[in-house]
């Protein structure tokens, strides 16, 4: 009996604590701080370049089968300010000469809080694409397009 009026104690507790959460969401809020945001507060730019690393992933394979490794392209984008982040990434992968050409296009969303924050380091923003099958890393180039994630 001691037992189930302390897990109804605690069922109320954690409903009440519920309630009161001082992190809700709520429309035009962004999760990450709480802070209220319009469209005053922030806007979007094209990331003007980047930098990227190709690497090979080797699928698991049945005994006496042959696999194709996957590229995996690992994409890194400045961001301008301590409270920036980074928005859409977009890509299109093409295959010219045998090879595969991933276009790569991101914007990032500047926030006006961005002004007075000091950071130790630069923001990095971070995203990873899968180029599919290749055999070795060499046959994946990049390219970064500028204005076109604004279009």
């Amino acid at each position: 009996m001691k037992s189930v009026i302390a897990i109804i104690a605690l069922c109320a507790s954690v409903a009440a604590s519920a309630q009161s959460n001082p992190f809700e969401l709520k429309p035009g809020v962004a999760p990450s701080n709480g802070a209220e945001l319009t469209s005053s507060d922030i806007r979007v730019e094209a990331i003007r370049g980047g930098t990227a690393q190709i690497a090979l992933a080797s699928p698991k394979c049945k005994p006496n089968e042959m696999c194709a490794p996957n590229a995996i392209v690992h994409l890194a984008f400045p961001l301008g300010g301590c409270l920036d982040t980074l928005g859409p990434v977009s890509y299109s992968i093409k295959v010219v000469n045998g090879s595969k050409v991933v276009s790569v296009s991101a914007v990032r969303i500047v926030s006006k809080k961005s002004q007075n924050a000091r950071c130790f380091v630069q923001p990095i923003g971070r995203a990873r694409i899968n180029a599919g099958i290749v055999i070795s890393a060499d046959q994946v180039s990049v390219e970064f397009l500028e204005e076109a994630a604004l279009k």
